[in-house]
């Protein structure tokens, strides 16, 4: 396009050639070749080139009306491609302008038509600089979106807001990553708040605040928003990253949630809702904020490749009266330098089916992974599967209460925490503890106490198997349990070793004059007591009918029960022991019930027998 002082020539393709086309007063045409027109240095004035009848005659612009030797030219009648500058500058202007895409089967569209094919927060008047309070602007351009949904456009730019936007239209918002920045102005109103609409996504921006927030939510998604996204984000300086409330189906990814104010702070809260995914998430603080991931009530949650990082709880779930916490399941995950990696807290509520594949729990102040109940809370059936928990301040997991059923820590590694490995409270029933190192192992020490620590009390259905205890500081098992069926079996550095303890030795009738070397040993494996014993008697003295040996102090018999032995020195008579139940001392006669010593004789017994 050509322009003359400010008067645009349009060109025409006419047989493959640029023309510009006027109609004369009196009715005729004259097409002039584009190419020969030129503007000519006077004010004013423009000049053709063309040979022939208008050869270098100049004509005079006066009030859009072309003024020649020859012919009087008026813009009234003047053809349509000869369009002013002010028609272009006006708000119809771009529907006088042609649009091709590249391409077989493209359609010829007004550039009007094409623009209009994303809306942009700066067709409503948003600035971008910083500066303006953007928010105003940038409803406007929410509210024009239809009712179906659409597209909002962020250019680069920083959009000062002083209040919250109120995404209530289903769509697509997008920026340009994070050269777009959503920078609030209040302290405590949200940025976006996401309600009465389902299908938005939010994606490719950057949220901030130009003060330091008490209160608000950059993103507060509100229940019913359904099949929420937001994806490729950053937020900076929050109190508050995300929440969302009875929400079903939500995806929150691929973001960055950095230096958030306060200890109070938390960078993504789950209030209510179904079918929620978190994932490649990174939450690094300056200070130990509150919590990283906040679950209070949902179903059918994942976490997925997110590094969580120092944090109070770098995943807290904390369900109170009348709520669930179902199906949560984390995978690929660090939970990493915070007070505790991960805190379970059923505080009236319930968590239950809970799994963790190849997580990491390292580097807390306290515990690693914490799991308590109070007011009538549950928590059951919490699975840690080929995890590593190392460096915690205090045990790698801690259950702490009955209320915490169906643990399962398999193959997993837990080393050099401060305290034990694994630590299960008195009364706790059905954990299981299988196929793990806990010791010193990957580059790391030593547990400070035990490999695994089981205090007393009456737990029940608990499993410690196959697993490397070697090397903890205390010890490498400590098993208290008292319940009926607890299994401690084929770990290593814990049961292949034996306890050794002296028998009390007695006649039923009459008195052993002089005993010889007495000894004894036992191995507790859950309910079953291995045990063997060698009784040297040297004088016999008066005792007849039996002799009898307690038990290692403290264990009874469950029921009648029957050992076996023999007299090794001087018969060789085959022997018996019964043990009464809830008895802690084993009648030894010969196999005819005859008594079953005499001056020089020893005698061995050994068995298993199940004890109370």
């Amino acid at each position: 396009m050509t322009t003359i002082n400010k008067l645009p020539l349009l060109p025409t393709l006419i047989d493959g050639d640029l023309f510009v086309v006027w109609s004369i007063e009196n009715g005729d045409s004259r097409r002039v070749p584009y190419s020969t027109i030129k503007a000519d240095t006077r004010a004013g004035l423009m000049t053709l080139t063309e040979p022939g009848t208008f050869a270098n005659k100049t004509f005079n612009l006066n009030n859009n009306t072309l003024i020649g030797t020859l012919s009087q030219f008026n813009a009234a009648c003047i053809d349509a491609d000869f369009v002013s500058v002010a028609a272009l500058a006006a708000s119809t202007g771009s529907s006088t302008v042609g649009f091709l895409q590249a391409g077989a089967g493209a359609v010829t569209r007004t550039a009007q038509n094409k623009m209009r094919d994303t809306v942009s927060v700066k067709d409503f008047g948003a600035v971008g600089d910083g500066v303006t309070n953007d928010a105003a602007a940038i409803q406007a351009a929410v509210n024009s979106l239809p009712a179906t949904g659409g597209g909002l456009y962020f250019p680069t730019g920083t959009y000062l807001i002083g209040s919250a936007i109120a995404i209530n239209k289903p769509g697509v918002y997008f920026g340009d990553g994070w050269a777009t920045n959503i920078r609030t102005s209040s302290a405590t109103a949200n940025s976006f708040t996401v309600s009465g609409s389902e299908q938005v996504q939010i994606e490719n921006m950057r949220f901030t605040s130009a003060v330091t927030k008490t209160a608000g939510w950059y993103v507060d998604v509100a229940a019913s928003a359904n099949r929420f996204r937001l994806s490729d984000f950053a937020m900076d300086g929050a109190i508050g990253g995300i929440r969302t409330a009875a929400v079903a189906t939500c995806t929150i990814e691929r973001g960055q949630i950095l230096n958030c104010v306060a200890s109070t702070a938390v960078a993504i809260r789950i209030d209510a809702g179904f079918d929620v995914s978190i994932r490649d998430i990174l939450s690094d603080q300056a200070v130990n904020i509150f919590a990283g991931v906040y679950i209070l009530n949902v179903g059918d949650v994942t976490i997925e490749d997110c590094n969580l990082i120092h944090c109070g709880q770098a995943l807290y779930v904390n369900p109170g009266v009348g709520q669930v916490v179902a199906s949560l399941w984390a995978n690929n995950t660090f939970f990493d330098t915070s007070t505790r990696a991960a805190y379970f807290f059923a505080q009236g509520g319930s968590i239950v089916r809970s799994l963790f594949d190849q997580c990491w729990f390292s580097g807390s102040a306290n515990e690693g992974v914490r799991l308590e109940t109070s007011g009538g809370g549950v928590i059951q059936g919490t699975d840690f599967n080929g995890c590593h928990i190392y460096l915690n301040a205090n045990n790698g997991i801690s259950i702490i209460d009955a209320g915490v059923t169906n643990t399962r820590v398999h193959d997993c590694s837990i080393a050099q925490n401060t305290l034990s490995g694994v630590a299960v409270a008195a009364n706790v029933s059905d954990v299981s503890v299988q196929d793990c190192r806990i010791g010193n192992t990957g580059g790391l020490g030593n547990n400070g106490a035990y490999g695994v620590a089981i205090v007393g009390g009456t737990g029940n259905n608990i499993q410690i198997l196959n697993n490397d205890l070697r090397g903890n500081t205390t010890a490498n098992l400590l098993n208290g349990a008292t319940g009926a069926s607890v299994i401690v079996a084929n770990n290593l550095g814990a049961n292949e070793s034996w306890t050794s303890y002296t028998p009390s030795v007695a006649a039923v009738s009459g008195t052993i004059t002089t005993l010889g070397t007495v000894s004894g040993r036992y191995q507790k494996i859950g309910k079953q007591l291995f045990i063997e014993m060698a009784i040297a008697i040297t004088t016999n003295g008066t005792a007849s009918v039996a002799v009898t040996a307690t038990l290692p102090s403290g264990l009874t018999s469950a029921s009648d029960q029957v050992l076996v032995g023999r007299e090794n020195s001087v018969t060789g008579n085959q022997l018996q022991g019964v043990v009464l139940s809830t008895s802690n001392s084993v009648s030894i006669t010969r196999y005819d019930n005859a008594y079953p010593a005499g001056n020089g004789y020893r005698l061995l017994l050994t068995g298993v027998i199940e004890i109370q």
